[in-house]
């Protein structure tokens, strides 16, 4: 039994064996895709059927690429946010994002925290030798007021160590991010 059908490029008549799925038109060498529906049997050329198949990869590669980016930047932001330190007064701040000026300010600060507690200090230890009080009167104070220096101390190595953890895992993240980018321009 044949089917007499039409080319979908050309529209010349076509006679196809029943069982025929592929077929190639006759008059103009287009290749057809032969479709059956329970009430009409037509052609459907594969060029276009091909062409629109690699315009939907194209966009489900994109929109795939699109969704990594997304959960990427959902990724950073939850990370970010473990770098966060609060400030006695609520606030909260990235240690990376402070200005480089903010930073000086700690440094000067603890310079001039350093230089009034050596001053006092000393001052201490000289009133305690000219008073006749036993020497280790005058160590007393003095070690209570290092101590207090090396806790500011360590503050600063704590806040810098965390600042540095987050230069790195922002530059990861950068990087990263670049990579998917640059694929979605493609």
């Amino acid at each position: 039994m044949t089917e007499s059908v039409t080319c979908n490029h050309c529209g010349a008549p076509l006679d196809v064996p029943g069982s025929t799925k592929y077929l190639t038109c006759n008059h103009c060498g287009s290749r057809l895709l032969l479709k059956r529906t329970s009430s009409a049997s037509y052609t459907e050329v594969l060029d276009n059927i091909a062409r629109e198949t690699d315009s939907l990869k194209k966009e489900v590669r994109h929109l795939r690429v699109q969704n990594e980016l997304e959960r990427l930047d959902r990724e950073w932001g939850m990370e970010r946010e473990r770098f966060r330190v609060r400030t006695r007064d609520g606030r909260s701040y990235i240690p990376g994002e402070q200005s480089g000026a903010a930073h000086a300010a700690k440094i000067l600060a603890l310079i001039v925290f350093l230089g009034f507690f050596l001053a006092i200090g000393s001052t201490i230890a000289r009133g305690a030798s000219m008073s006749g009080a036993p020497s280790g009167f005058a160590m007393g104070p003095i070690l209570i007021m290092v101590s207090a220096v090396l806790v500011v101390v360590s503050s600063i190595i704590s806040s810098s160590s965390k600042r540095a953890g987050y230069r790195s895992a922002r530059q990861r993240y950068r990087t990263r991010r670049g990579g998917i980018v640059s694929r979605l321009d493609r």
